[in-house]
């Protein structure tokens, strides 16, 4: 299964990708990628998602992401912040 995330007309992308190989990986806690919401309540959706697949917010090793944001590790153990867009 392959995933691309992007926009039209724009030279990056992101892709997820799945494997059945085991990665061989090692996250530190500086390995963040940051989502900029529209708003809370899309946050709260992300996040009560999150935990309906027991993944649960973490205190982020960056005091800014905690002030700021939330932190979720995904399965990987990377992590992912969520924010709220300051391009309002």
């Amino acid at each position: 299964m392959v995933f691309f995330l992007g926009f039209p007309n724009q030279n990056w992308h992101m892709e997820f990708t799945y494997s059945a190989d085991k990665a061989n990986y090692h996250p530190d806690r500086d390995d963040l990628i940051v989502f900029y919401l529209d708003s809370e309540e899309e946050i709260q959706t992300i996040i009560d998602r999150a935990k309906q697949a027991e993944i649960l917010p973490i205190t982020s090793q960056n005091p800014y992401w905690n002030e700021n944001g939330i932190e979720l590790t995904d399965p990987d153990g990377f992590g992912v912040i969520l924010t709220i867009s300051p391009l309002k």
